[in-house]
């Protein structure tokens, strides 16, 4: 699928389940605004149980923390950006050690 939006960054997305699996646990999200582009790409975890829900898990907080990117009416910094991006990361994976861990 390739995308135009508005500003200067042009990507392509694209998944695939590869030779060995029949289900794609794979999930990718992607967000632009003018020059800034945040991309994420939960890769599967090779047939593990609940893969596909952990990939989707880290894709939906992902989703959630753009939007209060797009709150905000001050722009951040680099550094803040990074800490804030890897902090996402830790809040979806606590989410998936909360919900899929207890079977």
């Amino acid at each position: 699928m390739r995308r135009r939006p508005k500003g200067n960054i042009i990507y392509s997305q694209i998944i695939d389940c590869g030779l060995r699996r029949k289900e794609n646990q794979d999930a990718v999200y992607s967000y632009t605004k003018g020059d800034f582009g945040l991309f994420v790409l939960a890769d599967g975890m090779g047939g593990h149980s609940r893969g596909e829900l952990a990939s989707r898990e880290i894709v939906k907080t992902y989703e959630e923390y753009v939007q209060t990117l797009d709150k905000r009416e001050k722009s951040i910094s680099f550094l803040t950006l990074t800490h804030e991006v890897a902090e996402t990361l830790r809040t979806a994976n606590e989410r998936i050690l909360r919900k899929y861990s207890q079977d």
